[in-house]
C-alpha cells in the first residue's frame, strides 16, 4: 500500500536542489569534509576497533549514495562506551553546512521505545499494569469493537487491532477520534503497526503521572541517560538546531530510481509519543548502550530486569516494512536474528528524517544511523547491519567484511517475461514493451525506446504522463509471464490473456477515482499523506495495486486481508467527484491532478 508522505511547499522553496549526481556524492561535494567531518581519521575510543571503524567510515558514503541522503551521522557503541561517532555529508545543502556530532536529527518511531520505557518505569513502581484494560487509565477511551477490551500490552506490541492512524491531528486528539473507528481483529491475533496506539500509550503515561508526555520522557528517560542534547518536541526553536530534512521535489509521482531532485522539508510543530524525539548520534549511542547492557547505563539501572525483558523479548510475530529487522516485536522494539545473533532495534521515518537503530544483544555491539532524507526513502539499516558485522568480525579476529554490493537499479529480472504488446479491451490504445537486453526493459513510443526502471513494485519511465503511478505488470500465476498491464489507471492485456474483458462496477465508484492528500500544509504536521485511487478491472485500487474491498457501511477496507483495520471512506460528491476521503479517520482532500 502506498499512502505516501508528501510535502506542501511554500513559494520560497521553488528553487530546488537537483542531485543529478548520486545524492551522497553531491552531499560530499558541498560539505567541507566528505569523510567523517570531525577529522580525516575518525576518533575511536578503543584502539582495537580502529581498523573496524576505518572500514565502516570508508563504506558509509556508498551506503549514503544508495539511500540518496544528503547527510548522515553514525554512532557505534559497545556495552562499555561509545566506540566512535562518524558524520558525513551535509546538514544543510543551501548553506553548505556539514553534519557534525552536535547535529540533531529526528529519530521518528525509535521514540516508541522511549514511550515504552516510560511506562515500564511506571510498572516498576506499581503504577502501570500492561495487562490491564486501557480504560483503567483512560475511562474515556472508546473504539468500536466486538472483542475483548484492549490492554496496554496490546498497544505496546501493535496487536490491538487499531488502525495505524496518528497521521492527522496528533496526540491526544487522534486517540479521542478512535471513537469513530473500528478494530480489525481480536487483540493479540494479528500484528499491524499503529501509531495511534502509541499516542494512546502516551496518554496513559500522562494520566498516571499527571504530567505531559514530554516531561515524563525528558525526566524519566533522557535525563537519567545523560541525553542532554535531545528533545521530545518539534518546535521552530528545536528544529532550528537540527539538520534540514529533504524530500523528492515532485512527490506526487514515482521518483527516478537513478537520481532524485530534492527540496527542503518545512518545519512542523510536532509532539507525539509515537515519533517526535530529536537527538544526536552521541546521545543515541548512550541510549543504545543502555539497551545493550540490560537496562543499565554507567552503573545506573533504568529498568528492572523484568521490565527490561518486556522491552527486549519477542512478544508478537511481526513482519513489518524492513526485511530482517521486523521479524518479531516486543515493547517498542523489534526483535530479529542477524546471522544467528539476537538483535533488537527500530526504524524511524518522518517527512524530513529517517533513522535506524539496532543493538546486537549477543555480541554487545550497537549502531545507530541518523539521516536527513525524508520518509519516502529507504531506512538506513544496511549501513547499521554492516557496521555490526564489521565490529563483530573485528572482535573475533576475523577478516572485516566489505559492504555488500547493491543491485543495479536499471536491471530488470526476467525482462523478457514482461515484453509484449498490450491493448485495451476496446482496442483503442496499445502499449509496446520490449526487452532490448536480457535485463533491460523499455516502452516504445513513436519508434523511440524509453527505459522502464523498477520503482517500488511498479516501473518508472521518463514519459511524464506515466510517472504518477508508473506501469504495473500483472503476471500469469502459472507461466509467470505478464499478460496484463495497468498504466494511468487504464487496463491493458496481451493476446495471450484469456480472462474477462468487461468489468462491471457500481456507477457510484466513478466519483471516487482521483488524487487525494491531507491539507495541513506548511508548519502543521511531520506526516502528510497522499494517495491516488484508480478503477481497474471493475475494482477500486490504490495506485500501487492495493485493493479496496467494499464494506456494508459504504466504506472500503484497505488491503486484501479480511482482518485489516485500515479503512477508506469517501464523501462530499460535487460534480460527480468525491471531494474528500478519510484514511482511517484522517481527512484527505481531492486535488485536481492526473
Amino acid at each position: 500500500m502506498r499512502i505516501r508522505t508528501f510535502l506542501v511547499r511554500a513559494a520560497a522553496c521553488a528553487a530546488t536542489l537537483s542531485l543529478l549526481a548520486p545524492p551522497a556524492a553531491r552531499a560530499q561535494d558541498t560539505a567541507p569534509s566528505p569523510a567523517p567531518s570531525s577529522s580525516a581519521e575518525p576518533a575511536v575510543s578503543d584502539a582495537k576497533y580502529a581498523d573496524a571503524v576505518a572500514r565502516i567510515a570508508h563504506d558509509a558514503p556508498e551506503a549514503m549514495r544508495r539511500q540518496r541522503t544528503p547527510g548522515m551521522a553514525l554512532a557505534l557503541t559497545d556495552r562499555t562506551g561509545t566506540i566512535s561517532v562518524l558524520t558525513f555529508g551535509s546538514a544543510n545543502l543551501e548553506r553548505n553546512e556539514p553534519v557534525t556530532p552536535a547535529t540533531r536529527f529526528g529519530i521518528g518511531s525509535i521514540t516508541k521505545s522511549m514511550t515504552a520505557i516510560a511506562l515500564l518505569e511506571a510498572r516498576d513502581r506499581g503504577a502501570f499494569d500492561p495487562q490491564a484494560p486501557v480504560t483503567r487509565y483512560l475511562p474515556w477511551f472508546n473504539v468500536h469493537t466486538r472483542w475483548r477490551p484492549i490492554t496496554g500490552h496490546d498497544l505496546l506490541t501493535h496487536t490491538s487491532g487499531l488502525p495505524d492512524g496518528g497521521l492527522g491531528f496528533g496526540a491526544p486528539l487522534d486517540t479521542v477520534l478512535l471513537r469513530d473507528q473500528w478494530t480489525g481483529y481480536a487483540p493479540g491475533t494479528h500484528w499491524t503497526y499503529s501509531n495511534v496506539g502509541y499516542e494512546t500509550l502516551g496518554a496513559i503515561a500522562e494520566a498516571i503521572d499527571h504530567r505531559s508526555w514530554s516531561a515524563i520522557v525528558r525526566d524519566g528517560v533522557l535525563a537519567p541517560l545523560g541525553m542532554t542534547s535531545s528533545d521530545t518536541d518539534w518546535t521552530f526553536d528545536t528544529l532550528g538546531r537540527a539538520a534540514t530534512g529533504y524530500l523528492p521535489f515532485a512527490d506526487d509521482r514515482l521518483p527516478d530510481p537513478r537520481h532524485w531532485t530534492l527540496a527542503p522539508a518545512p518545519a512542523a510543530v510536532f509532539v507525539d509519543p509515537a515519533g517526535s524525539v530529536l537527538s544526536t548520534p552521541g546521545d543515541m549511542a548512550r541510549y543504545a548502550r543502555m539497551i545493550l547492557d540490560g537496562g543499565v547505563l554507567d552503573g545506573k539501572r533504568i529498568l528492572s530486569p523484568s521490565s527490561y525483558a518486556l522491552l527486549t523479548r519477542a512478544a508478537a510475530k511481526a513482519g513489518g516494512n524492513v526485511p530482517g529487522l521486523y521479524q518479531s516485536y516486543a515493547y517498542g522494539l523489534a526483535v530479529a536474528k542477524l546471522d544467528g545473533d539476537t538483535v533488537v532495534g527500530h526504524t524511524g521515518g518522518t517527512t524530513p528524517f529517517v533513522a535506524c537503530m539496532e543493538a546486537d544483544l549477543t555480541t554487545g555491539f550497537a549502531a545507530v544511523a541518523l539521516t536527513n532524507i525524508g520518509a519516502i526513502a529507504e531506512r538506513p539499516c544496511a549501513i547499521v547491519e554492516h557496521s555490526l558485522r564489521v565490529l563483530r568480525a573485528s572482535a573475533q579476529g576475523k577478516p572485516l567484511p566489505a559492504l555488500p554490493s547493491a543491485p543495479d537499479p536499471t536491471q530488470v529480472k526476467h525482462a523478457a517475461w514482461l515484453a509484449g504488446t498490450y491493448r485495451t479491451a476496446s482496442g483503442d490504445a496499445a502499449l509496446a514493451v520490449v526487452a532490448p537486453q536480457p535485463n533491460q526493459l523499455a516502452l516504445v513510443v513513436d519508434g523511440t525506446r524509453h527505459p522502464l526502471l523498477p520503482a517500488g513494485g511498479a516501473f518508472w519511465t521518463d514519459i511524464p504522463r506515466y510517472q504518477y503511478s508508473g506501469l504495473r505488470f500483472i503476471p500469469n500465476p502459472i507461466t509467470h509471464r505478464a499478460e496484463q498491464l495497468v498504466a494511468e489507471g487504464r487496463w491493458y492485456a496481451t493476446a495471450a490473456y484469456r480472462g474477462p474483458k468487461q468489468f462491471p462496477h457500481p456507477r457510484a465508484w466513478d466519483a471516487y477515482v482521483g488524487f487525494y492528500r491531507t491539507g495541513g500544509g506548511l508548519g502543521s504536521r511531520p506526516y502528510d499523506l497522499s494517495t491516488r485511487v484508480q478503477l481497474v478491472k471493475g475494482a477500486l485500487v490504490l495506485d500501487d495495486g492495493t485493493p479496496l474491498t467494499p464494506l456494508t457501511d459504504g466504506s472500503f477496507r484497505i488491503g486484501g486481508a479480511a482482518w485489516s483495520p485500515e479503512r477508506l471512506r469517501f464523501d462530499t460528491v460535487i460534480g460527480g467527484k468525491a471531494q474528500r476521503a478519510f484514511f482511517s479517520g484522517t481527512p484527505l482532500g481531492r486535488v485536481p491532478m492526473p
